[in-house]
């Protein structure tokens, strides 16, 4: 900082220098000259940022302590009918130094010396009030009952309403100069937004537009199906009409993109919405749902692209934390598949209920590396007393010496068993490392569980292990049925829980469809029946937990996971999605179902019963009995078959022990009734075809 050539002025000029630094921070301006006499303040950015706090706090006071004395006399000079006489009132002179020390201490109080005024907001402005009629009232109290202030009841009103209108109007004169500044400064061709929602999210948006000009988002209009509404505006931006007009208002706006800020929305109103936009050819974003605002605050960062899972329209999970943290807390946990989807959500979602230790189990070395690494950031921001150990362990679930030396070690209460090979056609060409993995690598965690008296064993299943028609599904019916009979005669409790996809996994459709359009298409469905039940990753695990609290031992529990969707819809909904028209823009293809695939997946055997359990979305299977001694002995026969990589004896020997396995899906088509009689249980929450391609 620096005084020109003026030693008396370096010496006094402090105060001045603050006072000066205040008023350029609050219009933002990062560098400004005042002029002196023939000197010269320079102040620059960096000195605003090292200035001294006793000095802006100094340079604060004297603002509003100037704005005070000044409507302190104005309240004379209006209470005489603005006759100069009042001046010469010995009243004003005797008192105003009290008066003021009474409403700078109660500004005090309140902040209004530490805030910046480029920044000031209704709180502000409130606590501004509360100050002022404080003070007055404090004013008011002296004179009436110790006589010690005798200012007129006229000047404390005058003075009153004057002290709330300097304060507030300088605030709002830096405010708007703060944001006239900052639109100056913006450069860029505009980005012209048209609103949908009128709401609580659509309003802080365009705030946040307005306020952050360097974005080049412009709202030109909003709409909404409230009538109550209509014609309003909001942030000087008028609400236009409503969502089935928005064809019409983006050519009237000369919109370049349509932004839906209606986080509350459920799936069916998204993909009205989405539907609605698609006819403008513009570019379709959202925010978040409201689960997702963690924060509660709605921001510009927060925009992003409208997401398939956002039409899916799967509503919020919700869990009984009790049951669930009474399993986990302070307990050792291990996830088997810890970098797999399903896996790594188990590590993210366990961490919330602050085991003692969670060891995360797999034997792809990046994809361990990877989620131990998200792990122990997300405890670090979590700043928990009970910090959880985290352990990660390379290791295969089929090794039977290295998993007892890692349940010896470590001892776990509780083991989750998301490993497993997924990939329906490439199991169908690999059986023996299918068998091994899936059958074998389940029997060897969940003999070690037994041994090792482990409390609970939560093994992940899936939907294609009923009436199977793949080497995969059926390698997982049969880890179900050795679970299910290793409960009958062990102390730990062995839960299995059985859904279907997940949306966003790595061995999912989304990023495959994904790719196909990123690339000009084409996208290729293998059957135009081809249906699928999905859930979202994040739902599902917290339902995993949830059923794993209420199993007692050899249940089967089967998650809601609506209506089935056709897999031909989704593809169009991702093309629509993408700002392109399914069948023109970019081509379907029907390429016919690959080995092992069917065309449509249930929910539980023929004989097996569903009944409710006290969530709404987890039933649980009744099951059935199985022979243990024989399934040991065909167990024996399948490793040697598996170790011989005998692809044909590997299948007659599963057959054997899963009689409903299949291998001809085309058989399974099903009926309009058969459907009907899968879907009694599950309350349909699916995903509708679009629209046609226009």
């Amino acid at each position: 900082m620096r005084l020109a050539q003026n030693p008396a002025l370096a010496r006094t000029g402090e105060p001045l220098r603050a006072m000066h630094v205040v008023l350029e921070t609050a219009l933002g301006h990062s560098s400004r000259s005042l002029e002196c006499g023939c000197s010269c303040v320079k102040i620059t950015s960096h000195e605003v940022q090292s200035m001294s706090r006793t000095a802006r706090w100094l340079a604060l006071l004297l603002i509003q302590g100037s704005l005070l004395f000044a409507c302190y006399v104005a309240a004379y000079w209006l209470r005489t009918e603005m006759s100069f006489s009042a001046f010469s009132s010995p009243t004003i002179w005797s008192t105003v130094a009290w008066v003021l020390l009474i409403k700078l201490a109660l500004a005090e109080v309140f902040g209004l010396c530490r805030s910046q005024f480029r920044y000031a907001s209704i709180h502000e402005f409130l606590f501004i009030s509360y100050a002022m009629t404080l003070s007055s009232a404090a004013i008011y109290l002296l004179r009436e009952h110790l006589g010690a202030l005798p200012v007129p009841k006229g000047v404390i009103l005058i003075d009153w309403n004057l002290s709330i209108m300097a304060l507030a109007g300088v605030r709002v004169f830096f405010r708007l100069r703060h944001m006239r500044q900052r639109q100056s400064d913006a450069t860029g061709t505009k980005r012209r937004i048209l609103v949908i929602g009128a709401g609580d999210a659509g309003e802080a948006i365009i705030r946040q537009m307005q306020l952050h000009p360097g974005t080049n988002m412009l709202p030109v209009g909003i709409l909404d199906d409230a009538s109550n509404v209509q014609g309003l505006h909001i942030h000087r931006v008028a609400v236009l009409g409503k969502t089935a007009a928005v064809a019409h208002w983006a050519r009237e706006t000369q919109a370049t993109e349509i932004l839906i800020a209606i986080p509350s929305s459920s799936g069916a109103e998204m993909r009205r919405l989405v539907e609605v936009a698609g006819k403008t050819r513009l570019p379709t974003r959202t925010l978040p749902s409201v689960n997702q605002i963690i924060s509660g605050e709605v921001s510009i960062e927060q925009i992003r692209e409208v997401e398939i899972t956002d039409l899916l329209g799967r509503e919020p999970v919700k869990i009984d934390q009790a049951a669930v943290g009474s399993m986990l807390k302070g307990k050792r946990v291990m996830v088997t598949g810890a970098g797999g989807s399903i896996g790594s959500e188990l590590a993210r979602q366990l961490l919330r209920f602050s085991p003692s230790e969670l060891l995360l189990v797999d034997r792809a070395e990046p994809l361990l590396f990877n989620i131990e690494s998200e792990v122990l950031a997300l405890q670090k921001q979590a700043h928990s007393a009970e910090a959880t150990r985290i352990r990660a362990c390379v290791a295969d679930v089929g090794d039977p010496v290295r998993i007892r030396a890692i349940f010896a070690e470590h001892r776990p209460a509780v083991v989750c068993h998301a490993a497993a090979h997924k990939h329906v056609p490439l199991m169908e060409i690999n059986s023996p490392e299918a068998v091994k993995n899936n059958i074998f690598g389940t029997r060897c965690l969940a003999e070690c569980a037994a041994e090792h008296d482990v409390q609970t064993f939560v093994m992940i299943s899936t939907d294609k292990a009923i009436n199977p028609t793949s080497i995969m599904g059926t390698t997982k019916r049969v880890a179900e049925i050795f679970v299910q009979a290793l409960a009958r005669c062990s102390q730990t409790n062995f839960v299995t829980v059985r859904f279907g996809n997940v949306l966003g996994s790595s061995g999912s459709v989304v990023p495959v469809f994904r790719n196909q359009i990123c690339n000009g298409g084409p996208v290729t469905v293998t059957h135009p029946d081809m249906q699928r039940y999905f859930m979202l990753i994040p739902e599902a695990v917290l339902l995993i937990l949830q059923a794993a609290s209420f199993g007692r031992g050899g249940q089967i529990f089967v998650l809601d996971m609506g209506q089935p969707v056709r897999i031909v819809d989704l593809a169009r909904n991702m093309i629509e999605l993408s700002g392109l028209r399914p069948g023109i823009d970019i081509e379907i293809k029907f390429t016919g179902l690959r080995p092992g695939e069917k065309l449509f997946e249930e929910l539980r055997l023929s004989g097996e019963d569903i009944e409710p359990t006290p969530h709404d979305r987890i039933r649980v299977v009744k099951c059935i009995q199985t022979d243990w001694a024989l399934m040991l002995d065909q167990l024996t026969l399948l490793k040697a078959a598996a170790d011989g990589s005998d692809d044909s004896s590997i299948r007659a020997i599963l057959r054997q022990i899963v009689p409903e396995y299949s291998i001809e899906p085309e058989a399974k088509k099903p009926s309009v009734a058969g459907l009907a009689q899968n879907q009694s249980d599950i309350a349909p929450t699916g995903l509708p075809a679009p629209s046609p391609a226009r």
